[in-house]
């Protein structure tokens, strides 16, 4: 989607790069790849991004290469991880040639995909035979809209450019009639994110009540007359407040009092695949119309 490419700049790669939830993401990537058996010895990143999960393989002993669509990600990459990295843009098969790959990974990529069928398609062209498709998406069944759990401390992580959100069956489905054989389906939740999403709407609950206090503290000229004069100091201030919450949030996300106060909440949202993350690996089972 080129209508959000000019998103995925340096201030992008250096948020990545901030953002402890990547990295977690990450390990639990790895995690998930030894508990369910793939033994591959390379693979493929799609959607890369900074290239945090192709280090964390490489450093793993699999020959990890990685792939995407920001120029931005991959020239950081190259210069600070592991493995080595590509821009690509629908252009994949000229960058990587004729290697074949035991794995495939595709981390919070599918659900940006307006048709996600070529893509598969794509994916099964450079996977050896046998080989496994790794994709962690949103999880559609994490969203209850009258629950308080999961509707202000979990629910669904939407973003402008998610055109698709799958569900454990919708997933399956999908995959299989391109082929693939689920090995393992799961749902998992990280702690900061429910954090994160309970922070974001008290902030955005007490802006809105401020909104309407100012609204209604005066006429409208008073009100105009009142906001001209204080409004650069205010959007300083503003700024400054942020500044500090971001801090102050980001030292909670690293501690781990959080993780074990909200270890036992994280497992028993994910009971009956309501974890806010889906993570599935399949096999390829048919190769040019014939069984593997």
């Amino acid at each position: 989607m080129p209508e959000f490419s000019h998103a995925y700049d340096e201030t992008w790669v250096a948020k990545q790069e901030r953002c402890k939830d990547n990295f977690v993401r990450a390990k639990n990537a790895v995690r998930m790849i030894k508990k369910s058996g793939p033994e591959a010895t390379n693979a493929l990143d799609i959607g890369c991004g900074t290239g945090i999960l192709v280090d964390l393989l490489n450093r793993n002993g699999v020959q990890a290469v990685g792939v995407d669509s920001s120029e931005a990600a991959i020239n950081f990459a190259n210069g600070t991880k592991r493995g080595r990295y590509y821009v690509s843009d629908g252009d994949l098969p000229d960058k990587i040639g004729a290697e074949r790959y035991g794995l495939v990974s595709a981390l919070q990529l599918i659900e940006h995909l307006r048709d996600p069928g070529p893509f598969l398609e794509g994916v099964k062209d450079i996977l050896g035979d046998g080989g496994y498709l790794l994709v962690e998406t949103p999880n559609v069944r994490c969203y209850r809209p009258y629950s308080l759990w999961r509707n202000l401390f979990g629910g669904i992580v939407g973003a402008p450019d998610h055109r698709i959100v799958y569900g454990p069956k919708s997933l399956a489905a999908m995959l299989e009639s391109h082929g693939f054989e689920i090995r393992m389906m799961t749902t998992w939740t990280y702690s900061p994110i429910i954090f994160a999403d309970f922070y974001r709407n008290c902030r955005a609950l007490i802006g809105r009540c401020l909104k309407g206090r100012r609204q209604t503290a005066g006429s409208p000229d008073e009100v105009a007359a009142s906001s001209s004069d204080t409004e650069p100091h205010r959007e300083r201030m503003k700024h400054a407040a942020k500044k500090k919450a971001r801090a102050c949030l980001q030292r909670v996300f690293e501690s781990r009092l959080l993780a074990a106060l909200l270890y036992l909440p994280n497992r028993i949202s994910e009971l009956n695949d309501r974890g806010v993350q889906l993570i599935c690996i399949a096999r390829l089972s048919i190769r040019n119309g014939k069984g593997n």
